[in-house]
C-alpha cells in the first residue's frame, strides 16, 4: 500500500508563487493528529507511523496562493464562474471537448462550497471552484490571538466512479485572493488510490484511470467534501500562535464525464533507462521509468536508489524537464520507499501552463549542492549532468 503522506516526504516543487507556512511543532502535532486520525502505516508496510514532515508538505500544497489580475484572466470569469483555462494563462474554452460544466452549490455549516468547471485528465481530475464563507459563524473557532485574517480550504475528497472508491485524493490546489469572503480556486484530485474494503485507505495503489474506462461511455462520478480546513493566522505571521481547525460537514456534488478526447491525445512512453552517476562525492543510481504527457499535464515516474553509499550530506539528487527550447516544466510530487526499502519509487506531475506547446521533453538529472545550510543562495550550487540527460520526442 502506498503512503499518501510519504510521497511528500521527497517533495520538490518550484515554490516561486506560493506562499509558505511555517508551523511550531505543537501546530504540526495538531494537523497530524486530524488528518491522519487512526492511520498507522508508514512507507507500504503496516504497524507503523507516518512522518509528521509529510503533512506540512501536503499544507504547502494545499494552501497555496496563485494571483490571476490579468485581463485575458478575467475574460474567462464567466457568471457561472472562472473557466479552467483562466487558472493555467490557456485561452478561452480552450479545452473545451475535455471538461465538463457542472455549476451546482452545496451549502453545509453555513458555508457554500460550489463546483463550476470539472476536467477528467490522465490520473487527476481538475475542478474550478469557489468556497464562500460568508455565513458562517466563526464564533464557533476556539479562541485565541490571532489576526483576523483566516483561511478556509477543502481537504481530500473521495471520489467515486463506476464501482470504484478513490481516497488520498489530494494533490495541488491554486487559490486566488479571497474577496468578500469568497475565494474562487482549482484543485487537483488524484485517481490513482483506490479503497477497496471501505475502511478509507488506499488497497490499489498506481491505478491508470484512462487505461481502464471505455472511450464510448460517460461516467457518472460523486465527488464528497467531508470537512473544510481553516487556518487562523497569529498576531506574528506564519510563526507564532497559528492554529488549524477542521469543520465536518457534507458537501457533495455528481456529474457525469468522458475520457474519450483525453484518451485520444494522451502519449505514454515507456522508457525504462538508467542513469548512473558515480563520483568521488556523490552516488546516485536512477531508472526513468515513464513519461506520460495529455493536452493538460506531465508526468514523470522513476525510481532512485537507496541505502547508505548513496546518502551525501547536502547533496540530493533532483530531475527536471525541461521543454524544447530550454524552459522549465514546472512540476511537483515526490515519493516513497519500497518495502525491501532498496529503492524509492518516485513522481513528479504539473500542468502545462500559458502558451507551453510541448514538441520534446528533455529529462535531465542533477545535483544540488548546499555548501552550508544557509539560505543564501550563494551556497546553493546546481550541477547539472547534461551527458546523462534523455530526450523524448513527442512529435
Amino acid at each position: 500500500m502506498n503512503n499518501k503522506y510519504k510521497i511528500f516526504n521527497e517533495i520538490n516543487i518550484d515554490d516561486t508563487n506560493y506562499e509558505i507556512y511555517n508551523l511550531s511543532q505543537e501546530d504540526r502535532d495538531s494537523l497530524f493528529d486530524n488528518l491522519a486520525k487512526d492511520i498507522k502505516t508508514k512507507k507500504v508496510i503496516k504497524q507503523k507511523s507516518y512522518e509528521k514532515v509529510a503533512i506540512a508538505s501536503i499544507l504547502c500544497l494545499s494552501i497555496s496562493t496563485v494571483v490571476l489580475s490579468n485581463d485575458k484572466v478575467w475574460a474567462l470569469v464567466e457568471n457561472i464562474g472562472k473557466q479552467i483555462e483562466s487558472y493555467l494563462g490557456k485561452s478561452e474554452n480552450e479545452y473545451k471537448g475535455y471538461k465538463v460544466e457542472v455549476n451546482k452549490t452545496v451549502d453545509d455549516k453555513g458555508i457554500a462550497v460550489s463546483l463550476h468547471e470539472v476536467l477528467l485528465d490522465d490520473g487527476n481530475m481538475l475542478l474550478s471552484m469557489n468556497l464562500d464563507h460568508s455565513e458562517f459563524d466563526e464564533s464557533k473557532l476556539k479562541k485565541g490571538l490571532f489576526r483576523n485574517k483566516k483561511m478556509y480550504y477543502l481537504s481530500d475528497a473521495t471520489v467515486y466512479m463506476e464501482g470504484k472508491k478513490f481516497v488520498e485524493t489530494g494533490g495541488a490546489t491554486s487559490y486566488e485572493n479571497e474577496n468578500d469572503n469568497k475565494q474562487d480556486f482549482l484543485t487537483s484530485l488524484n485517481l490513482e488510490r483506490i479503497d477497496t474494503n471501505n475502511d478509507g485507505r488506499s488497497d490499489i495503489t498506481n491505478y491508470q484511470i484512462l487505461e481502464n474506462i471505455d472511450p464510448n461511455k460517460d461516467y457518472d462520478v460523486k465527488v464528497v467534501f467531508d470537512e473544510i480546513g481553516v487556518h487562523k493566522v497569529g498576531l506574528i505571521p506564519r510563526v507564532i500562535d497559528d492554529k488549524f481547525e477542521f469543520i465536518k460537514g457534507n458537501w457533495e456534488f455528481d456529474f457525469r464525464v468522458n475520457g474519450k478526447k483525453i484518451m485520444g491525445e494522451t502519449q505514454v512512453y515507456n522508457i525504462n533507462k538508467e542513469i548512473n552517476i558515480d563520483e568521488k562525492d556523490f552516488k546516485a543510481l536512477v531508472n526513468i521509468k515513464q513519461l506520460r504527457v495529455s493536452p493538460i499535464s506531465v508526468s514523470l515516474t522513476y525510481t532512485t536508489k537507496m541505502g547508505k553509499e548513496y546518502e551525501f550530506e547536502n547533496r540530493d539528487l533532483m530531475i527536471e524537464l525541461l521543454d524544447q527550447d530550454g524552459n522549465f516544466i514546472n512540476m511537483g510530487g515526490g515519493g516513497g520507499g519500497n518495502e525491501e526499502q532498496t529503492y524509492m519509487e518516485m513522481k513528479y506531475e504539473g500542468n502545462l501552463e500559458a502558451n507551453q506547446k510541448v514538441e520534446n521533453i528533455k529529462i535531465l538529472p542533477l545535483q544540488y549542492y548546499r555548501e552550508k545550510n544557509s539560505d543564501n543562495p550563494k551556497y546553493h550550487h546546481r550541477i547539472e549532468y547534461e551527458d546523462k540527460a534523455i530526450n523524448i520526442n513527442l512529435k
